[in-house]
């Protein structure tokens, strides 16, 4: 699991967006992380591997609240950080293999 950030494109109205463990807590202050936004303003909560609030293996319940007088509407998306690390084995850029029969002699 990499880092992730929760986005949420704001086109109206004003949100509260919550992030928790428990569906039945998140909104009543059981959440872990969470922010607000007003209209046209984007919303980004990002969770690295490393917050202590962070957890393997485990689904997040996300609550959203209409906190402006109008009904809200919004894109929301989740966007994971992908790192691809190199792991070097003195065989990844060279590759040689040697023809049983022939070995070293060029073929015209």
């Amino acid at each position: 699991m990499d880092n992730w950030d929760l986005v949420a494109d704001v086109t109206k109205g004003d949100v509260e967006i919550f992030i928790g463990l428990d569906p039945e807590t998140v909104d009543k202050g059981g959440h872990i992380w969470s922010a607000s936004t007003t209209q046209g303003r984007n919303l980004r909560i990002g969770v690295k591997t490393t917050d202590r609030d962070f957890h393997l293996a485990t689904y997040y319940f996300v609550y959203i609240r209409s906190i402006s007088l109008t009904n809200a509407e919004l894109t929301l998306k989740l966007e994971q950080e992908r790192r691809v690390e190199f792991v070097g084995n003195n065989h990844d850029y060279v590759f040689s293999l040697k023809h049983p029969e022939y070995l070293d002699t060029e073929m015209p």
